[in-house]
């Protein structure tokens, strides 16, 4: 009966991991290829957003597949593989949450300074380049000296398999070591939560002053007033029209990134929290409801790099846009 239950589990990560795969690897091509490819799109928020499906493609592409393999199967590849491929797991999940809390201060800047120059698209670059220079020797290269290959009994298996995996001194090593990942991700954590909350604050203020200033709530309202009151009823609709254009534009982008920070914080920080409790607390992950919880968060952790590219593309314009022009693109015959 366990066995049984065993492989049906086995059946269904399986079936979801293909799922996540196949859809969040389509998505995330499409985007990295609308915002770096596509003419107009070089600004640095989709910079950014590029950057971070880059991140999503290398853990759906290498961690997930990596991941399937320790897991049910013995590893195929030599040591050398297995020390590149498992710290990258480490370099991607270190990039996305660092391209979050830049994005997240990125509008930050753009809202609370808008008469400074905005970064551009060179700018993003190379603060993408430092981010995953930083990543590697942080937290990939060192990882490398301890990651090698061991062999193990698996009841599931039949016998002994081969496994490939960081190797510790001591167990106080590898709690040290998932102490300090939590302790960075909750300070990234409360960086971004910090950045935002400061974000919607200033565009609440701004929404303030613009009704405040027209003493209208509807641009309509504002227009037929304006065409009564001569030359300056026209220089205030143009301001209140270009004050509102950027409100509303700044609303749209906030709406999209707070969705998607918001999704990808809550699907990835339980991981590392469960793993550091499980450390200390010494949980058999033999046991049915703790595996299971513990399965669930993996699951979730890879499930949110296939959810940015869709909810980038239902709350950005922009990308939809670009995928309207290339669809009529297609059906335009050539002449």
């Amino acid at each position: 009966m366990i066995e049984r239950m065993e492989r049906h589990s086995t059946a269904v990560r399986f079936g979801w991991y293909s799922f996540v795969f196949t859809l969040g690897v389509i998505g995330n091509v499409y985007i990295a290829c609308t915002i770096l490819l596509a003419r107009g799109m070089n600004s640095a928020i989709n910079i950014f957003i590029a950057n971070l499906a880059i991140s999503d493609l290398g853990i759906l592409l290498i961690c997930l597949p990596v991941h399937t393999m320790i897991e049910f199967f013995s590893w195929p590849f030599g040591k050398y593989a297995c020390r590149v491929m498992i710290p990258l797991n480490d370099v991607f999940f270190a990039v996305s949450i660092s391209t979050m809390t830049i994005i997240s201060w990125e509008r930050y800047r753009v809202l609370v300074t808008p008469c400074k120059r905005s970064p551009g698209g060179k700018e993003a670059k190379v603060v993408i380049i430092v981010t995953w220079i930083v990543a590697f020797l942080a937290v990939g290269f060192p990882l490398s000296f301890i990651t090698k290959i061991s062999s193990r009994m698996d009841p599931f298996w039949g016998g002994e398999r081969i496994v490939c995996g960081p190797i510790w001194g001591s167990p106080f090593e590898r709690r040290m070591h998932i102490g300090f990942v939590v302790v960075c991700i909750v300070i990234l954590l409360i960086l971004t939560a910090f950045g935002y909350s400061r974000i919607i604050w200033v565009l609440k203020q701004k929404s303030s002053r613009i009704r405040k200033r027209s003493g209208h709530f509807s641009l309509p309202q504002t227009s037929r007033r304006d065409k009564s009151n001569g030359p300056r009823g026209s220089v205030d609709s143009i301001t209140y029209r270009r004050d509102l254009y950027l409100l509303l534009s700044h609303k749209k982008i906030m709406k999209m990134v707070i969705i998607i920070a918001a999704v990808f914080w809550i699907s990835i920080l339980p991981l590392p929290i469960f793993v550091l409790i499980s450390d200390f607390e010494n949980l058999d992950l033999r046991n049915p409801d703790i595996d299971f919880i513990y399965t669930s968060f993996i699951a979730m952790f890879f499930t949110n790099s296939a959810f940015n590219p869709f909810a980038i593309y239902i709350l950005s314009s922009d990308v939809r846009q670009r995928a309207y022009r290339g669809c009529l693109r297609i059906r335009t015959p050539l002449i």
